[in-house]
């Protein structure tokens, strides 16, 4: 197999967002698509227009020895994606299984809340988790019951 980041195999460009700039010499709006270099880390952007007719690869504008793919765009993940993929999907870039805890549980009612990042593209959100209920329950020797208040007056009883 060919070596990652040559032509026959190039490394995979992660798609960012859409922005607009205003091109300089016709004052006119230009579309542009923002790309991430996944070696280099550096972002990139790129005309729109030239993106679609792209037919296979680009050299990426950190590295001339290192080749990129540009895919189609991913759309971002739903919340009730993420949720069906147990929170180990990326929201923004769809990498799997590239999302880190990123801070504490801060727990506000009965709600907790955790700060969470994707090591691909970088992106950062908060994951959401709601008490619904519990599951599971042992009841402890001493639970109030029945049982507990014949096992104190037995003791009682030895004392006298």
């Amino acid at each position: 197999m060919a070596e990652k980041g040559t032509c026959a195999n190039p490394i995979v460009a992660v798609y960012i967002d859409d922005i607009q700039a205003t091109d300089p010499d016709s004052l006119q709006p230009v579309d542009l698509e923002v790309w991430k270099d996944p070696v280099s880390g550096g972002m990139f952007a790129i005309d729109a227009s030239f993106v679609a007719q792209v037919d296979e690869v680009i050299v990426s504008p950190f590295n001339s020895h290192i080749y990129l793919s540009l895919p189609e765009p991913v759309i971002e993940l739903t919340a009730e994606g993420y949720v069906e993929d147990a929170g180990m999907t990326c929201p923004a870039c769809r990498a799997a299984e590239a999302v880190e805890s990123a801070g504490q549980f801060e727990v506000s009612d009965r709600t907790a809340t955790q700060q969470v990042r994707c090591l691909f593209c970088g992106a950062t959100w908060v994951d959401v988790y709601r008490l619904t209920g519990f599951d599971s329950l042992e009841r402890g020797a001493t639970d109030g019951g029945e049982e507990a208040k014949e096992e104190e007056e037995e003791d009682q009883g030895d004392l006298t």
